[in-house]
């Protein structure tokens, strides 16, 4: 079903899936729509009459018909500078394209794209607190892990990378996993935080139709929240990004089947935490990890807004190994553990003969 809906005071029709703009055409065009629309008679006769009986609405049809061909571009344009992104291409090669663009307005759009710290700041009023959330914004990096203390800002670091993929790539589908649903939910909200400062409403951005916790966007990019099980994670495939939030109480075997998710489109994948004790898949990736992860580092210090008198608290509250963990991010033995892993890693040495080599 399909409704008539106005628009900045043009007339479209609107359907679940796309915003289709009609306007009025010479009796040797057609309509052409960018979807299956079945389009009423009465509503095309009421377009007609519109159209012989008063021309102002004929000028802003003609209006619209500039719209569509300006998002029609700024679609190529997207698609274009989205590949070049995607590759990983030389910056000069991006800026380049850039700035070959004749139209000011597509030109500022396309730079947004390109640089998520000018999008985070013009379009959704995020100011980055330091260099370092600047370059965890910035990064091109597929693989990008956040091993920082309670409050610095990882989750609504990566709630901007989320939204700036879903909401220059159109159609990509972006997983945020954590330990719960409602870890996974908060994620999700810190997301829908920045919406309306897209000029998205609450109705326009609504689930979509089979995930409690999701949001799609007009554009048809899809970001759901998940609860950390295998199950709902195997489900989906062709992911263009996985957040998964809490990585380090997040099971392994979670952290496993994610990994195939991004196979086929060699999407991006972000953990992000603070420590829980040197073991399972996030303290791997963060000491162990090659040079594909891009590593944020965000312990308290002298520029924090965490104040020294609340550390004190904390510590008498909880003790030294709960702030060295919590605050100062430190990776610790658990006592459970009859060995520690410094000691199982003692073990092991690169300078033993193997047999091959007697």
């Amino acid at each position: 079903m399909c409704e008539v809906a106005m628009l900045c005071g043009e007339m479209a029709f609107t359907s679940r899936e796309n915003i289709y703009l009609v306007g009025f055409v010479e009796e040797s065009e057609r309509f052409e729509f960018s979807g299956r629309l079945h389009l009423p008679r009465r509503w095309y006769s009421m377009i007609m009459r519109q159209r012989a009986h008063d021309p102002p609405v004929k000028n802003r049809y003609e209006q619209v018909h500039k719209s569509a061909t300006h998002q029609t571009r700024l679609a190529q344009a997207l698609a274009v500078l989205g590949r070049l992104l995607d590759d990983r291409r030389p910056l000069d090669e991006i800026e380049r394209v850039i700035a070959a663009e004749p139209d000011p307005v597509l030109k500022n759009t396309l730079r947004y794209m390109a640089d998520r710290v000018a999008f985070a700041r013009e379009m959704l009023q995020f100011e980055p607190e330091g260099p370092v959330q600047e370059a965890a914004l910035q990064t091109w990096s597929r693989r990008i892990i956040f091993l920082c203390n309670r409050q610095w800002g990882k989750s609504t670091i990566a709630a901007i990378r989320v939204l700036h993929r879903a909401w220059f790539w159109p159609g990509s589908l972006i997983l945020l996993v954590s330990r719960t649903h409602a870890q996974s939910g908060g994620l999700l909200q810190k997301v829908k935080e920045f919406l309306p400062l897209l000029g998205i409403s609450e109705r326009a951005s609504r689930g979509d139709g089979v995930n409690r916790l999701s949001v799609k966007l007009p554009n048809g990019s899809r970001i759901v929240a998940l609860p950390g099980g295998q199950r709902p994670t195997r489900s989906y495939s062709k992911v263009a990004m996985v957040v998964i939030d809490e990585a380090s109480i997040v099971p392994d075997p979670v952290h496993d089947a994610v990994a195939p998710t991004l196979a086929r489109t060699n999407g991006e994948l972000i953990l992000a935490s603070t420590p829980a004790g040197k073991r399972g898949s996030f303290y791997r990736a963060w000491m162990f990890g090659g040079r594909e992860w891009f590593k944020v580092f965000g312990p308290v210090d002298a520029k924090s807004p965490i104040s020294r008198a609340h550390l004190d608290l904390e510590l008498a509250r909880a003790g030294q190994d709960y702030v060295d963990q919590e605050y100062f991010c430190v990776f610790l033995d658990r006592d459970s553990y009859l060995f520690g892993e410094d000691s199982l890693q003692a073990v092991f040495s690169q300078d033993v003969e193997t047999w091959e080599e007697l």
